[in-house]
């Protein structure tokens, strides 16, 4: 019963050895996540930022043309 009891500990405390190991990397990988998320909602919102300015210019330039003065 004791090498049992032995036994589990050893196996415990190589467990938590390695969780100690594999943790680091967890959070590197959920950093580098963040990061590239990030990234992604920056090109997202440069985009969108993009196709709103072509559709106001749109809108300008036919605002414009519709209260154009016409010349002879």
């Amino acid at each position: 019963m004791v090498d049992v009891e032995i036994a589990n500990k050893k196996a415990i405390a190589k467990s938590e050895k390695n969780i100690c190991k594999v943790l680091p990397v967890i959070d590197l990988w959920i950093f580098l996540e963040l990061i590239i998320l990030r990234k992604i909602y920056i090109i997202f919102q440069s985009f969108k930022h993009y196709n709103t300015s072509i559709a106001n210019q749109r809108e300008q330039n036919r605002v414009n043309a519709e209260y154009k003065p016409l010349v002879d």
